[in-house]
């Protein structure tokens, strides 16, 4: 199978060898690959890699796959096959993917040692989202989305209406990301917000926001041709190559609403210093949340 496949860190190449898709159990599904996303995920695991990748010669601990592995989680496509016990998507259905791997997937390789181990306390606690063991379709359980098809079972596949092209079902998997981080951080409308970085996850948090009720969003971002398209959504945009580090956090404080810092910050960018900033963005009692950051990075609390 023609694929792009990760290799190792900075090591990322085009090969014809991958293993065909194939069903093991009952209710798997090989989906025929249309669209597939790059996350920035994708980029940490080429340049500070491997995050959920195993390191090379080594397996994952969730599925015993081995690297090389294709990249890719933010797909979509059709269903080519479907296993016995699938029961509520067919053949020719349009579908988007979980792209998570965890405890909970274990059955999936019965042929890995580990196949038959115990979960991890979060999986236990239904917290699958934060497995001790965490992969991706498409980092470290099994290869992804940038390749012809994948393989995957049913409770990870959700099916999209005729109406959605599947190119636009492709975002469905990072609006995702930016919808729960505005759940997860309980965002109340009429509040204020800054979001660092006006990459696809920036823009689709701009979104959330709006949809949450947020009454001023400011974004930071260096690229012109991205502000643009933040200011067209309606958010208030800044240049932080304007002013040195230190008087963009003073700046982006003074300009929200009361002067004071933003009631809620969102480090879209993934960079130790944007993390950071975000941290010194806010008001009292405000809240900071990372959609970004994979890796081994220090964060400054003070």
């Amino acid at each position: 199978m023609r694929a792009l496949a990760y290799f190792g860190k900075g090591n990322i190449r085009f090969t014809n060898h991958l293993e065909e898709p194939h069903i093991v159990a009952p209710d798997e599904l090989v989906i025929d690959i249309a669209w597939c996303g790059i996350c920035g995920t994708d980029l940490h695991e080429y340049t500070d890699g491997p995050i959920f990748f195993p390191e090379d010669g080594h397996t994952h601990e969730i599925s015993h796959n081995p690297l090389p592995q294709a990249m890719g989680h933010e797909m979509a496509g059709t269903v080519l096959e479907v296993g016995p016990g699938v029961k509520n998507l067919k053949v020719g259905d349009k579908v988007v993917v979980e792209p998570t791997g965890t405890c909970r997937d274990r059955y999936r390789w019965p042929l890995s040692p580990n196949v038959d181990k115990e979960w991890c306390a979060a999986c236990k606690k239904g917290y699958y989202n934060i497995c001790s063991y965490l992969g991706l379709c498409g980092a470290g359980v099994q290869s992804g989305g940038f390749a012809e098809g994948v393989v995957m079972n049913e409770s990870h596949c959700y099916k999209v209406p005729d109406f959605v092209p599947l190119d636009v079902a492709a975002l469905i998997q990072p609006l995702a990301v930016c919808w729960h981080a505005i759940r997860v951080c309980e965002f109340k409308a009429g509040s204020t917000a800054l979001i660092i970085g006006a990459g696809p996850i920036g823009l689709g948090t701009i979104l959330a926001l709006n949809a949450a009720g947020c009454k001023d969003i400011v974004v930071s971002e260096p690229a012109k041709v991205r502000r643009e398209l933040a200011e067209k959504m309606g958010a208030r945009v800044y240049d932080p190559t304007a002013h040195a580090a230190k008087e963009s956090i003073d700046y982006l404080r003074s300009i929200a609403d009361g002067g004071d810092g933003f009631d809620y910050t969102f480090d879209c960018s993934g960079l130790e210093v944007t993390l950071n900033a975000a941290i010194q963005c806010l008001t009292f009692r405000g809240t900071a949340v990372n959609l970004a950051m994979w890796g081994h990075h220090k964060i400054q609390f003070s």
